[in-house]
């Protein structure tokens, strides 16, 4: 009995020590996605941002300048079309800039972005509503009292959310999106409305 009790202690402080460095492992690990939550300095921002964008940014231009300052986003295609639109676009997203109605801007992921790096970034989302698409089923997070949004999309046969789900898009607003027919966030352990 001794040498069981002895065998146990033994295998429970070894899967101890390989938690704790499995842990001590994954928190030296830097995001690789972390620069698009950050200022164009690296710095992380006040209050949720994308690319260096607040929700409390009002006007076109501050927004643009930003981007072109923004290391991620100088670097690719800018292009401004009018005093409504900006567009700047690289390999892995596309980020377009509106006012014609709110200052809005919308990145669009060419390569998805996984649902945990958002959550590591923004919290908790407040909200979610889901909708039937063509490739299957897309829930929309709003973070951030409305002012931040995700889409992720899902396969038609998943059942559940889970931190590798793929985000198509986030936006920035101003006033904040259209919340009608929003229901409280469930978590990553449901998916069906």
């Amino acid at each position: 009995m001794k040498r069981l009790l002895c065998l146990l202690s033994i295998c429970s402080a070894l899967l101890t020590a390989l938690s704790l460095a499995a842990r001590a492992l994954g928190t030296q690990q830097v995001s690789p996605y972390i620069a698009y939550f950050s200022a164009a300095d690296g710095t992380s921002c006040a209050t949720p941002c994308l690319f260096g964008v607040q929700p409390t940014h009002l006007a076109l231009r501050p927004i643009i300048k930003l981007l072109q300052a923004h290391p991620l986003t100088a670097q690719g295609d800018q292009g401004l079309f009018n005093n409504d639109l900006a567009v700047f676009g690289t390999d892995q997203f596309t980020v377009i800039v509106s006012q014609a109605s709110d200052p809005v801007m919308f990145v669009t992921f060419i390569e998805p972005l996984p649902l945990g790096e958002v959550l590591a970034a923004f919290g908790a989302p407040k909200l979610s509503f889901f909708q039937r698409t063509r490739h299957g089923l897309s829930q929309t997070l709003l973070f951030a009292e409305g002012q931040l949004l995700a889409e992720v999309w899902h396969a038609p046969a998943a059942t559940h959310s889970s931190l590798r789900a793929a985000v198509v898009r986030l936006g920035v607003a101003t006033r904040g999106f259209n919340q009608r027919g929003a229901s409280l966030w469930r978590g990553l352990s449901a998916l069906k409305p």
